[in-house]
């Protein structure tokens, strides 16, 4: 990247190497399940690392951070017939408000 300067706030004066807003260093993704026949059940959890909300670089200040989160999913099926299933799913399942 190249050093530049933008009107854009979540740019502003760049300098090479600063690191790019709203990417995560770090993503996590997992799922687990369990199936039969009839039915499938699924819990699943995303991580992601604390993001800066603008360009730069080293330690990120408060006012300038979202924090990293974990976030759950849950999910399940049941076949009450060839040609009909039900199926339910539930995101962020604890409810819980991110920035």
């Amino acid at each position: 990247m190249n050093d530049f300067s933008s009107d854009l706030g979540i740019w502003g004066d760049v300098v090479s190497g600063d690191e790019v807003p709203y990417i995560p260093e770090q993503q996590l993704q997992f799922q687990i399940g369990l199936n039969s026949d009839n039915w499938d059940f699924a819990l699943s959890g995303r991580y992601l690392d604390q993001i800066r909300i603008v360009a730069g670089h080293g330690d990120i200040i408060d006012d300038e951070r979202i924090a990293s989160r974990t976030v759950w999913d849950v999910s399940a099926k049941y076949k009450l017939a060839d040609n009909q299933l039900i199926y339910v799913s539930v995101d962020n399942l604890f409810d819980k408000e991110y920035v």
